[in-house]
């Protein structure tokens, strides 16, 4: 995203108050209604336009959208905005659809102190690539449900589908009738809030990003949700503020590019870095005395402190958890431009599949990556030679890591004790795993030989304590005859009998 000054300039133009005519919500029945007022206890109000709607909800009012609409200006003039009112929008199945508005002008803007809910299966798009959702002041979002995309061709990179300015908030919850998607990413700027939990948001640029040029401090905090970006980087953080991830599924060509702000990684976050070093990925504008800044892909988290950039001395990255799947080094300051780049990143926790370079790593004696990939305090594991079978472990794990002891017992033999010991005290081993400690263990397992049945007691079909084993003298049919089953049983006796005679007879009569 680039000309966030003038971009910004025009979406805050874009939000004045436009009159429009005097809004008409006394159609009387659903008829040709476009959209209707419900509140509990108050008759219903059916609306001649969206826009009256909207004009005519009190707080506490649900909007409904009742038929697809399609906004046809190419300006602001009648557009839909929610102004200082706490309402429910409910799109149902419909949408709203921008063709000819231009990309300055966000399709539907919520502002003032308003306190925001969507929800349903429709949506909001903006077809020439500009935002679907402009939220503004210190207005509050909260989207439960529904669809709202960017499209076209009209210099979509400098828009979002939606974009949170001021000291708005918006909130992404996902609630439990309908999906949340967000097409074309999500921007924050000045002191705005993202809170992510749920819901899928995707983009070809960013899934989620900031303003650089500004000085001001956002908070974005993800917890959930599916964030992917196709062809750059998943999250673009290069303004001041906080972003703190413990949750969520990022996926990008690489993870999280960041330029300036506060950057926690821990719990859950699970961050996919799907490019490679051949890649050179141009991330915002920055530019260094060889020009425009090419990165790196598949690298999951880069701090980069470029000259252009005036918040990059507030740079810090914290990763103390979460899952990294990566193609290239897990992290990286991007060409070590900061000497202090071992205090830029700092490694203490999490799950690599990847290198993480020992200079990002937590400065402390004994902190490194165990062989399963887990970053923390290392302590050693120490397997006791034993007999009659094998087993394997791995040779160190993290405190708190889940270590699985795989087990090869010789032909006949079955394992009877898996042993783990810390120093003289011993460790709960669950089946095939432990948790290991805060230092060193010894793990041995001994093996039994498999006792085979002897011939005079057969250890499969023995009869039960209820069972009895007494059988009938002459071996006749246990069947009642008075029963279908008996004499159907008798019948077929008496017919296999009839046969054997016939046979017998057959063969007297050929010789």
């Amino acid at each position: 995203m680039k000309n966030f000054k003038m971009m910004m300039a025009a979406l805050m133009a874009s939000a004045l108050f436009v009159p429009g005519v005097l809004a008409d919500c006394d159609l009387g029945s659903d008829a040709g209604a476009m959209a209707s007022i419900t509140k509990t206890d108050t008759p219903t109000k059916y609306c001649n336009s969206v826009k009256d709607a909207v004009d005519t909800a009190q707080s506490g009012d649900t909007v409904n959208l009742m038929q697809p609409f399609t906004f046809t200006e190419v300006d602001n003039t009648n557009r839909i905005e929610i102004n200082n009112k706490d309402i429910t929008f409910n799109f149902g199945v419909n949408s709203i659809t921008a063709p000819n508005l231009g990309s300055d002008f966000a399709a539907f803007v919520v502002k003032g102190t308003s306190k925001v809910t969507f929800e349903g299966s429709g949506g909001i798009e903006h077809k020439k690539g500009g935002s679907a959702l402009l939220i503004m002041n210190t207005a509050e979002v909260t989207i439960k449900g529904g669809n709202f995309t960017q499209s076209g061709t009209a210099d979509p990179e400098n828009y979002a589908a939606i974009s949170v300015d001021d000291s708005a908030t918006l909130k992404v919850v996902e609630g439990d009738e309908n999906p949340v998607l967000i097409t074309g990413g999500i921007a924050v700027f000045g002191t705005s809030k993202l809170e992510v939990s749920k819901g899928t948001i995707i983009a070809d640029d960013f899934a989620i990003s900031g303003n650089g040029s500004q000085t001001t401090n956002s908070t974005i905090t993800i917890t959930g949700g599916t964030i992917t970006s196709n062809n750059n980087a998943a999250i673009y953080h290069p303004q001041k503020g906080t972003l703190n991830i413990t949750g969520g599924n990022i996926t990008g060509k690489i993870g999280i590019v960041a330029r300036g702000g506060t950057i926690d990684i821990s719990a859950n976050a699970k961050i996919k870095a799907t490019g490679t070093a051949e890649d050179e990925i141009v991330v915002g504008d920055a530019k260094d005395s060889e020009g425009e800044v090419k990165l790196p892909g598949g690298i999951g988290v880069i701090a980069d402190k470029t000259e252009n950039y005036p918040d990059a001395t507030s740079l810090k990255i914290e990763i103390t958890g979460g899952e990294f799947d990566t193609e290239g080094d897990a992290v990286l300051a991007y060409k070590d431009v900061a000497e202090d780049a071992t205090d830029i990143i700092n490694v203490s926790g999490g799950k690599f599949n990847n290198n993480v370079p020992a200079k990002y790593m937590k400065n402390e004696e004994g902190y490194g990556k165990s062989e399963s990939g887990e970053v923390g305090k290392i302590y050693n594991i120490e397997k006791i030679t034993t007999v009659n079978g094998d087993f394997e472990v791995n040779k160190t794990a993290v405190a708190g890591e889940i270590v699985k002891i795989t087990t090869r017992p010789n032909s006949g033999y079955k394992v009877d004790l898996i042993t783990v010991m810390k120093g003289d005290d011993p460790v709960l081993v669950t089946g095939d795993s432990f948790e290991m400690p805060a230092g060193d263990v010894k793990v041995s397992v001994t093996f039994v030989k498999v006792e085979e049945p002897t011939k005079d007691e057969p250890t499969d079909n023995k009869p039960s304590e209820n069972e009895t084993t007494d059988k009938p003298a002459d071996d006749t049919p246990t069947s009642n005859p008075n029963t279908y089953d008996g004499i159907a049983s008798c019948l077929v006796m008496a017919i296999s009998t009839l046969g054997v005679v016939a046979i017998v007879s057959k063969k007297l009569l050929d010789k």
